[in-house]
Parts: structure tokens; sequence; C-alpha cells
């Protein structure tokens, strides 16, 4: 029995170990002082036991156990209570609050009883013998407990909620109540404590697996402990046979002297530890390789992909693919707010409401942190208001894209499809991932500053020459029909004058977005100079044989339908529908229509024609109409 009355001693350390570790691992604060609480209280409760098993013969010394330790004991419930209220949300913690003071004060009441007046020494188990202390920590287990396990169960969680919180909840509330159980059981003396203990002893380690997300994956921990029996359980029943085998010729002490010393030749001489250690090893990794194409996809991206809205869709795909989450979004920084511009799993309209206020993160806290737990938030950070923004993703990691100290967007990645939780080599890697794709997102920013109009989100005029280089060598190479038109906006400059650069620049903005609307996707936009915008429509004619000069007409036609369709739906836009007084802007178009039979004909001479037929326009008022070079159609 000396030896079965250490296991209480083992536990008790076990319990204050990993209530430390727990406590110092957490975030936040109840979480801290709540799984220190009960690491401390089991400590003392399982201490207890062993000083009572181990000098139960010794009167005195079993009194000095009692007066020293009774506390943790009488303690054990109330902690047990602050952990499970962790896991309730903020709104509804004052009642799990409420039930651990009260039940604290009945462990209050039952310690003073004890020190003031002493608790003679059972006979029993010592928590058998109906002492008053005794009796007032029969009430918490019978009254207190039960009542703060059932509210925590019955507690909803706010919608949106993501799955590792949700399975946070289910865990703390089983690991509470199991520990609840082996403290009633023990209490009674139905069982033997060894056992009761020994998951009791479980529950604070379970509680670090809770606080730290990440081995909170079920099959993660079973295979480890898994191929540790695997590994054992071999030597074991090879120990059980070599010392059988033995017994017959040589004594019982020498038999299991020559069996120890066989299993420990093994482990040692041969590679029988480092052959388990490798599948070990093969297993719990198996899923880094497929985290190695991110990687790969990364790089291609930042080589490859220039232009934002790829780069972006593209770094979706690979994540949703690679990880096969549910729902997930890419946020990229817009002045004071982070904009959802590429999502996965959600429908369109609740797309465009993703936007994530800039006060609500921290930006110190999220980049010493990496990768941001949505159930474990750094300190600084508003997890609730941040979990409502987010709502229609329910993250359960965000992943920040820092570029020289600055945020310049994030991933918010949501569940995964087959149910399991992120690992930590998931969050080695995808640290990785999100300074790499820091990196290229901010090679795609400054290549769109360089090609991109900043007003109006269209090409400038240097790249919008470039391209019609391009295209208009192309067209003369291959035969293709193109048509270049050029919309200015007569009065621009009075407008400014008179409304300000403000309105001036919503009124472009608003333009280009129009035009867009109204315009293939081969087509291409720029704007040309402050108050013009230049529309290239390339690819007019169809990909069979080469035009006829009917054909061309009606392409002809077909181009100049365009133009008109543009020039009436600017100039019936609205630059005033504020103010209850119509006011449109007069707009002067011209479109030049390059049939590819002139050879010698350049990109820059078509500019300086139309330039100069808009020029040539009066800019008091536009005319109804589209000029083809100079000549009225």
């Amino acid at each position: 029995m000396l030896s079965f009355a250490f296991i209480p001693l083992f536990l008790a350390f076990v319990n204050l170990a990993a209530g430390l570790y727990a406590g110092t691992r957490s975030r936040a604060a109840a979480e801290r002082i709540a799984f220190l609480a009960a690491g401390v209280c089991l400590f003392s409760y399982c201490l207890l036991s062993f000083g009572i098993a181990e000098f139960g013969g010794f009167p005195d010394l079993v009194q000095m156990w009692i007066a020293v330790f009774a506390g943790g004991a009488l303690f054990a419930v109330p902690a047990l209570i602050a952990v499970a209220a962790v896991v309730v949300p903020e709104h509804r913690r004052w009642a799990l609050n409420a039930v651990c003071a009260i039940a604290a004060a009945v462990s209050l009441a039952a310690l003073i009883f004890i020190v003031r007046w002493g608790v003679p020494p059972p006979e029993a188990a010592p928590l058998a013998a109906y002492t008053p202390p005794l009796r007032l920590h029969l009430v918490n287990l019978c009254i207190f407990l039960p009542a703060a396990l059932f509210f925590s169960y019955r507690t909803p969680l706010p919608a949106g909620t993501p799955v590792i919180i949700r399975r946070r909840k289910k865990c703390v509330t089983a690991g509470v109540s199991l520990c609840g159980l082996c403290l009633a059981a023990h209490f009674f003396g139905g069982a033997g404590s060894f056992p009761l203990l020994l998951l009791s002893g479980v529950f604070v380690f379970t509680g670090y697996v809770l606080v730290n997300y990440r081995f909170l994956d079920a099959k993660a921990f079973l295979s480890r402990l898994i191929f540790l029996l695997c590994s054992v359980i071999p030597l074991f029943f090879l120990h059980g046979q070599l010392s059988g085998a033995f017994r017959l010729q040589f004594t019982e002490d020498l038999s299991l002297a020559f069996s120890l010393l066989i299993l420990v030749s093994i482990l040692l001489l041969t590679p029988y530890k480092s052959m388990m250690q490798r599948v070990t090893q093969r297993v719990l990794t198996s899923r880094r390789d497929g985290y190695q194409d991110i990687l790969k996809e990364l790089a291609q991206s930042m080589v490859a992909i220039l232009d934002m809205d790829q780069l972006l869709e593209h770094m979706a795909n690979v994540l949703t693919e690679t990880l096969e989450v549910e729902r997930m979004a890419v946020f990229m920084a817009e002045e004071q707010s982070f904009q959802a511009r590429v999502s996965r799993g959600i429908a369109p309209e609740a797309e465009e409401e993703l936007t994530v206020s800039g006060a609500l993160i921290p930006s110190d806290a999220w980049r010493n942190a990496g990768v941001i737990f949505t159930g474990d938030c750094p300190r600084g950070t508003d997890a609730e208001a941040l979990r409502a923004a987010l709502q229609a993703v329910s993250p359960e990691l965000i992943i920040p894209f820092y570029f020289k100290n600055d945020l310049v967007g994030f991933v918010a990645l949501g569940s995964q499809k087959n149910g399991r939780l992120y690992q930590p080599e998931d969050v080695a890697v995808l640290r990785m991932f999100g300074s790499e794709a820091a990196i290229a997102v901010e090679h795609a920013r400054l290549y769109n500053e360089a090609i991109i109009d900043r007003a109006t989100k269209v090409l400038n005029q240097h790249y919008f020459l470039a391209r019609l280089r391009e295209e208009f060598t192309r067209a003369k190479r291959y035969g293709r029909p193109l048509a270049l038109i050029m919309l200015e906006l007569a009065q621009y400059k009075d407008f400014i004058r008179k409304r300000g650069a403000v309105p001036a620049e919503l009124l472009v903005k608003n333009i280009a977005l129009l035009l867009k609307t109204q315009l293939r996707a081969v087509d291409i936009i720029g704007r040309y100079a402050e108050d013009c915008f230049a529309v290239l429509l390339p690819e007019t004619a169809r990909r069979d044989a080469p035009a006829s000069a009917a054909q061309l007409s009606v392409y002809r036609q077909d181009c100049l339908a365009v133009a008109e369709r543009l020039r009436s739906s600017i100039e019936s836009f609205d630059a005033q529908p504020a103010s209850g007084r119509r006011r449109t802007v007069p707009v002067g178009a011209a479109m030049f229509f390059y049939d590819a039979g002139d050879k010698n004909i350049q990109a820059e001479d078509i500019v300086r024609l139309l330039v100069k037929t808009l020029e040539a326009m009066p800019k008091t008022a536009a005319k109804k109409h589209v000029v083809v070079c100079g000549e009225t159609v």
C-alpha cells in the first residue's frame, strides 16, 4: 500500500504543474485565474488524500494534513465552477460568478470551522466522515456545482461563434463534470481513490488543452497516445514472456533483472526507438507536405501575378483548396477600414457588407502574434466586436499581412469542411504564408499604383497608351479591326471652380464606374487627361475569316452605337444628385475606327487625330452626336 499511496502525491504535482502552465499560457485574465485556482485546489486535494493514506496510523500527522490542505480540498468546487465560467459569454458570466462566489463562501465557512475548532481524524475515507465542514462540502458538490454545470450547458453562444470556441465550451463543461463526479465518488467512498483521482488529475491538463487550441484536435492527441502505447505495449508483452521464461531457471528477482536488461538493450542497442519515432513523426506530420504547396503557389504568385485582383483570387483559391475551409475572406486596407475583396462560401450581398474598422485591430499585438486565433485574441483586441464584424465568415484564424510594420490586409479563415482543427504545423506554415503574402500584395499594390489612376481606378495615361500600342500592333498583324473612343467632359474646369476639387473627383470616379458597367471585360478604359476618358474596343470582328467591306461597315456601326451609348449615359448622369436640382455635364465624343487596312498608320497618329477633333468642338455645350475623325455622322 505504500507505493499505492504515492499515486495521489504524483497526481497532486501533475495538477499543480498543469494548472500553472495553463494559467501562464492563457491570454485572458479570467482563464488564468480559473486554471491557476483549479490547479492549486486539486493539488491540495490530492496531497490531502496522500497524507491520510500514508500516515493513517498517526493521528497527529493526519490532523496536520487536514489543517494544512483541507482548505484546498474544500475550495476545489468553487475553482471548478470558475473554470466552467470561462467558456460562458461575457453577458451571461455574471450568473456563474455569483454561483462561484456563494460556493466560495460556503468553503470559507468550512475552512473557518476547521481552523477554529479542528477536525477529529476520521476512521474511514477522509471525506466519508460527515463532520460540519464536510457537510458544507457536500452542499457544494450536490447543489452549486450541478447548478453551475447546468447553467454552463444551457447558455447559448452568440451567432457566428467560431467552432473552436464551441468545442472549447463542450470540453470544459465535460471536464468539470468529470472532475465533479470524481470528487463526489471519493466523498461517498463508493469507489477506490486511484481511478477517480487519476481522472481528476487529468482535468487540469485538459484545461491546458482547451486554453492552448493547438492540441485541441482529438485525432492528434489520440494518435500520440496510440503510438506511445504501440511502442510500450510490445515491450511489456516481451517483459512478461521473458520474466516467465527466466523464472523457471532463476529466482524471481534474477528473472526480473534479466528481463529488464534485455529490454534496456533493445532500447539502447537496436533501432527500435528511432524506428517508432520515425513512424510517429511521419503520421503526425503527414499533412505538412500539403502546406508546402501553399508556399510554392504563393511564390509563383509573387513572380507571375502583379494584378491585385488576380493575386487575391489566386490566394483565395490556394487556401480554399489546400485547407478545405468552408468560408474565408481576404480583406485589404482602405483608408481607415479593411474591406473584403475576395471571399469563398459567403453570399455576395454579405461580402459587400464585410468591413472591419481599423480601430478594432491593435497593430502591435497583431504583428507580434503572427497568426490570430479568434477564440483567444491578443490583448487590446475587442474580441466581441471583431467577431460581430466577421460574423459572415465565423473565422477560426486570422492571418495578418504586415509589410514594414504596416498592416496591408489579412485573411479570415473559417472552420474546415472535414471538422479538423488547425494544428501547430498549420500555424507555422500559415505564419510564413502571411509574410510571403504581404510581400506579394505590396508588389501588386506598387504595380497597380504605377498603372492605375488613383481617383478613378482605371488605367492612367501612360499605361493606357502602352496597351493601345500593343493592341494596335496585334490588329495590324492579324487583320483585326478595333475602335478607339475619346470622351471629353466639357466645362469640367468650370465645375471644379464652382463646386471644388472633391466633388469633381467624385464626379469622375462615378463616371469611370458608369463606363465600366457599359463595357465588355476585354475592353480597355483609361483616363487620358483630367477631363478626358479613352476607351479601346479590341476584337470588334468575329474570329472567322477576314471581314469583308460589308462586315466592316457593320462593325463600324456597332462601335458607333457603343460610343453613342457611352456619350449619352455620361451626359444624362446627374452631377448634383443631393442638391435637388438636376445638373448634367456636357460630353464631347470622338471615335476612330481602324479596319486593319492601312499598315503605315501608328497608334500615336490616331491619338493626335482624336485629340484635335475634341479640341475643335465647342466647350460651351457638347454636340449631340459622335464625331468620327472630324466628320459628323
